[in-house]
């Protein structure tokens, strides 16, 4: 089940105040994205989702946001995989591909 539209909109806006880490697999195709807040010279870990095989979930941490916005799915998840303010790409294997081909 999809969680409302309020929820994924203020997660969206949330998001997209973040830097998106990305640690991507180029052999197995997967990929596991981190989305931390970063103001006034401090870090907040705001959300962690992972994206391969077919599967597609963003969780927003509870300690993130006075509410929980609960964990998303499907193509929840993979509009709020587009978001953030900037977007940091690393690799976590070393015997893939040079392009990565994944989620």
């Amino acid at each position: 089940m999809d969680n409302t539209t309020d929820q994924f909109e203020i997660a969206k806006a949330l998001l997209n105040r973040c830097v998106r880490y990305e640690s991507r697999d180029h052999y197995f195709g997967d990929r596991e994205v981190y989305w931390v807040l970063e103001e006034d010279d401090k870090k907040t870990d705001i959300a962690d989702g992972y994206f391969g095989g077919g599967t597609a979930t963003v969780h927003i941490m509870e300690s993130a946001v006075d509410a929980d916005l609960a964990t998303f799915h499907g193509t929840q998840a993979r509009e709020l995989a587009k978001c953030g303010s900037k977007t940091v790409i690393g690799r976590n294997d070393e015997t893939g591909p040079d392009q990565y081909r994944g989620a």
